[in-house]
């Protein structure tokens, strides 16, 4: 009875500690999966093993997810400078044709002035046309 009061706390202990190594195999097993996955991923997007070291300072497994990082981000940067440029093209484009159409605007309304000026010349002219034409039927009139 004493051996087995002196062995059970040991066995327990050992039990646990058995326990505790499996549940540790397991999460390193899953993470090294999962690390493989995320390492296939990057390897996809960017995979030159010459330069991991000169970028990341490093030649394993996290530099290739490393380097994958650093050359989106460089993508990223270059798209979003693109975007940019492209965007402050347009804007100056856009206020090119707000000044061109208010010039338009502008045109528009001085020929619509002149139009004015020329209808009211017509009738002016074909006013006095009237006039003397009715002053030559009166004349007409009067010689016969």
């Amino acid at each position: 009875m004493l051996l087995l009061s002196v062995l059970m706390p040991s066995l327990v202990l050992q039990g646990v500690l058995l326990l505790c190594l499996l549940v540790q195999l397991f999460a390193v097993f899953k993470i090294k999966s999962r690390l493989a996955s995320v390492n296939k991923m990057a390897m996809q997007h960017y995979d030159n093993k010459l330069m991991e070291k000169p970028y990341t300072g490093h030649c394993d497994d996290l530099s290739k997810i490393e380097l994958a990082m650093i050359m989106k981000r460089a993508e990223l940067r270059a798209v979003t400078a693109r975007a940019g440029e492209t965007s402050d093209m347009i804007i100056v484009a856009a206020n090119e044709e707000f000044v061109n159409s208010q010039q338009i605007d502008l045109q528009l309304h001085d020929q619509d002035v002149a139009i004015d000026a020329m209808d009211a010349s017509a009738e002016q002219m074909l006013s006095s046309i009237n006039e003397v034409v009715q002053q030559a039927k009166h004349s007409s009139e009067f010689r016969c």
